[in-house]
């Protein structure tokens, strides 16, 4: 299937006669949810409701940024296991997020809604969503699809003209594979023709929050009792954290004294400093008393379970393996197409060094006789949102929606 490439403008009228408004794009993944207009860049928050230990306050998406005091933070989230089973809180992050950006899904020049969906969704779980976004939030259309599919149209569509000439070639190719790891799982989808091949889809049970998790259980352990501490020790994975290019030298390099590899982390004190800081890149004012957190080996242990997850007692391969299962799965006339078009998304994908290290132990694992490339961008975790937000901006798109009066009449 291929798309057009006549794009609506502002000026135009909607099927109402009305000036056309585009539809709203929700990227609605299990750890923050990315909303916007297509034309505009996306508004990004936390899908949580957070309570502090000592506040009966809730704190609904971004608002957690007005916690006094956000330690032993208690999260509710919608999502559970990387599926969306909890619309009481995804309604109120919505009805939040859709205030704060002006958004009001009855208005007539409001089209309808893009949204993402988790991968192998279940069929009462979209259902659900379905109920929710006709009759909770009174949104006119509907289209959903997963992340994966939409940050294919993004790389193939927007980026792939203006790339190297690998990435163009992905343009015209009828097969690639993308590698989605994000707040809950990792998956390795193939896709040929722009279908999802759901057959060959391979799942790893490792994603941010097993990573963040992890790193918790790391420095209680060894340094400060942490494990309450989801939201200060999640900035610490994401400001320190990083893939080793290989993991038993880099191991030997952290066990020097003094390591090069550590890092001092001062722990935020919640007055002068929130997220806390790496010693040495402090904002000015902060400093005085430290609390502080050694970060060496830690640093490339937690990430390393992308590749390894027997490490924590998951018997599932690493993500190199999956992506090899994935492409062994579909027909053989398929796989030298799928192994030169790999595609690395997600909010883990911006991990450094994870995409040099996904190409060299993919490389080792390919046949010598297939051309390896795996692309990613400068905001993997943004991929899907832009290429939703591209697919809502073409002619043709209006035809493609659910209308809630084909809801009402086929369920």
């Amino acid at each position: 299937m291929t798309w057009g490439t006549e794009v609506v403008k502002l000026g135009d009228s909607n099927r109402f006669g009305l000036p056309y408004m585009p539809f709203l794009v929700v990227d609605n993944g299990g750890g923050s949810v990315r909303l916007g207009w297509p034309t505009d860049s996306p508004a990004i928050m936390p899908n949580q409701v957070t309570r502090a230990k000592n506040d009966r306050r809730q704190y609904i998406g971004d608002q957690i940024e007005q916690c006094p005091n956000p330690s032993s933070l208690f999260f509710r989230r919608p999502f559970d296991k990387g599926y969306l089973v909890n619309w009481d809180v995804q309604t109120q992050l919505w009805n939040h997020a859709f205030a704060a950006s002006g958004v009001d899904p009855h208005s007539p020049t409001c089209d309808g809604l893009v949204l993402t969906e988790p991968v192998l969704n279940l069929p009462n779980l979209r259902h659900d969503t379905y109920h929710a976004v006709f009759e909770e939030h009174g949104f006119s259309s509907l289209y959903s699809a997963t992340g994966s599919y939409y940050a294919s149209l993004y790389f193939k569509n927007v980026l792939a003209p203006q790339g190297d000439a690998s990435l163009r070639d992905l343009a015209h190719s009828p097969a690639h594979v993308v590698v989605d790891t994000g707040h809950s799982f990792t998956h390795a989808i193939p896709f040929f023709d722009n279908q999802i091949l759901n057959y060959a889809t391979k799942r790893i049970d490792v994603g941010g929050k097993v990573l963040t998790n992890y790193l918790k259980e790391l420095v209680s352990y060894r340094h400060w009792n942490m494990m309450d501490e989801s939201y200060v020790i999640n900035n610490v994975k994401e400001r320190v954290c990083y893939v080793a290019a290989n993991f038993v030298q880099e191991l030997q390099v952290a066990q020097a004294r003094p390591s090069p590899l550590c890092l001092q982390y001062v722990l935020p004190d919640f007055v002068r400093s929130r997220t806390g800081y790496v010693r040495g890149s402090a904002p000015s004012g902060e400093g005085g008393e430290e609390q502080v957190l050694p970060m060496n080996n830690e640093r490339f242990s937690v990430p390393e379970l992308l590749f390894r997850p027997s490490d924590v007692g998951i018997a599932q391969a690493g993500m190199p393996e999956a992506v090899v299962q994935a492409i062994n799965e579909t027909p053989s006339d398929l796989r030298e197409a799928l192994y030169a078009h790999v595609i690395l998304v997600g909010g883990n994908a911006r991990l450094p060094g994870l995409h040099a290290r996904l190409c060299a132990e993919l490389r080792a694992l390919a046949p010598d006789s297939c051309r390896l490339s795996v692309h990613t961008c400068d905001e993997p975790d943004l991929a899907a949102w832009r290429g939703a937000a591209w697919l809502a901006q073409q002619q043709a798109f209006p035809k493609m929606v659910v209308t809630k009066k084909e809801y009402e009449e086929y369920g």
